[in-house]
């Protein structure tokens, strides 16, 4: 999906992936009226988080799983790639970056579904 200009663009995109159907119905309500927001629903990558948040451009997933604070059953990848880090060189050698995916569960019991996306969204996003 292409738009015409990065300024008709919300600030953040949120996509809404695998949820029960009355569910993404009440949360995307609750999210389309916001100025700021862009709701995607549903993708062609039901389980795949990683490749379904590209597709949509999206820095918030909202999904529903069993055990939220489980990172393997939201995606195993995600759980997998927190067990390590990546040490990129430059190709001459003289600097290298470190990359760590540091996943931080935060528990959320009676939230605002508008202060919790707020909280989040990637710094610098909104």
């Amino acid at each position: 999906m292409f738009w015409a200009g990065a300024t008709d663009l919300p600030l953040t995109t949120v996509l809404l992936n695998d949820l029960p159907p009355m569910l993404e119905d009440m949360i995307s309500s609750i999210l389309q009226p916001l100025p700021d927001i862009r709701v995607v629903r549903g993708s062609a990558h039901e389980r795949d988080l990683i490749a379904a948040a590209a597709e949509a451009g999206a820095q918030v997933v909202m999904v529903v799983r069993r055990d939220p604070m489980n990172l393997a059953e939201v995606d195993q990848r995600l759980a997998q790639a927190a067990t390590f880090s990546i040490f990129a060189l430059a190709p001459d050698g003289a600097w290298a970056c470190s990359h760590k995916l540091r996943p931080e569960a935060t528990r959320l019991e009676d939230f605002s579904i508008v202060a919790a996306l707020t909280a989040a969204t990637p710094q610098g996003r909104r």
